[in-house]
C-alpha cells in the first residue's frame, strides 16, 4: 500500500442508506502489453433505458 498515493477520500450515502467510501487512487503507470482485458461490473439493472 505505500507505493500507493491516496487523495480525496470522501463518503457518500445512496437512496437506501448505504455507506460508501471513495477515495482516489495515484498509481504508477505500466507499459502495456496489449495482450490482457480488465471488465468491470457497475451493478446497473437497467443501463441505457
Amino acid at each position: 500500500m505505500s507505493r500507493y498515493k491516496f487523495q480525496s477520500p470522501f463518503f457518500t450515502e445512496d437512496a437506501r442508506g448505504r455507506w460508501y467510501l471513495n477515495v482516489i487512487v495515484e498509481i504508477e503507470p505500466v507499459q502495456s502489453t496489449g495482450l490482457a482485458s480488465l471488465g468491470s461490473h457497475l451493478g446497473c439493472e437497467r443501463c441505457g433505458h
